[in-house]
């Protein structure tokens, strides 16, 4: 496994993190929209089609791993690790759709969960990856899932199931 951060600074860390997370958008068929600060947006098919929300399913467990990497790095360094926050949600590219994908994000912290998955997200992913409901939902909110990883079980034999 390739180190993440190296011997670089605090700051170094965390642009070669999100130049990886980038990378990782771009081998999982997505396209990165817009960064910020702290935080990374996406984009996979912006209809939403199955293949769609499975590869951005599968980012989304690749940068866990990544983070893992990062943070166990980080702390082996003595530095403070950080937090990793994802919702995965389907819907129209609109300003409106991100900005509801962002504040789910931020949920993440607050039900101890790093991967959020909503709901019209999720009936569109194939049934191999495994979730915990966490809300209904309400007017304003999808119901959401927290995504805990793939089953066991190969896709092509639950196909075959």
């Amino acid at each position: 496994a390739s180190r993440l951060i190296g011997s670089g600074t605090p700051s170094e860390a965390l642009r070669a993190y999100d130049a990886a997370a980038a990378a990782a958008v771009q081998a999982h068929q997505g396209i990165v929209h817009r960064t910020g600060e702290s935080s990374l947006i996406a984009v996979w098919d912006a209809a939403g089609e199955r293949a769609s929300v499975e590869h951005a399913l599968e980012f989304s467990l690749a940068l866990r791993e990544a983070a893992k990497r990062f943070n166990d790095e980080v702390e082996t360094r003595g530095d403070c690790p950080g937090a990793l926050s994802v919702c995965v949600h389907a819907g129209d590219c609109t300003d409106e759709s991100f900005e509801l994908t962002a504040r789910i994000a931020s949920f993440g912290p607050e039900v101890s969960a790093d991967i959020l998955v909503t709901g019209p997200a999720l009936t569109k992913a194939p049934r191999w990856f495994t979730t915990e409901k966490l809300s209904p939902g309400d007017d304003g909110t999808p119901e959401l899932h927290e995504l805990l990883g793939r089953a066991k079980q190969a896709p092509d034999s639950a196909a075959a199931a």
